[in-house]
């Protein structure tokens, strides 16, 4: 200890009021951080429902394309058959028929 530590005057003693309105503005702090965490969360949630609600429907128009071609194109075959599969169907149907379904 020197010389001046013995003549400094000791701090003054801390007003309760100050600790109150410490402790206090340290939990509006802590609320304001949840709740900043929260809505996040909230915003998170909300952008990945609408990129689920966003594909959900480009798959219905692509699904209402793909069954507009086909209704333009041979109404007995689905708009989803392709051409190999429209052989495997044509094959089928002429072996129920009775013949092997080659062409002879």
């Amino acid at each position: 200890m020197g010389l001046l530590d013995r003549f400094r005057r000791p701090p003054p003693p801390p007003d309760p009021l100050d600790l109150d309105a410490i402790r206090r503005l340290g939990r509006l702090e802590a609320e304001i951080e949840r709740l900043g965490l929260q809505w996040a969360a909230y915003r998170d949630e909300l952008r990945r429902l609408v990129q689920r609600l966003e594909k959900r429907e480009q798959r219905a128009e692509q699904r209402a394309e793909r069954e507009e071609a086909g209704r333009v194109g041979d109404l007995n075959v689905p708009a989803a058959v392709d051409e190999i599969s429209a052989r495997v169907m044509a094959r089928r149907n002429a072996m129920n028929r009775g013949s092997n379904g080659l062409s002879e």
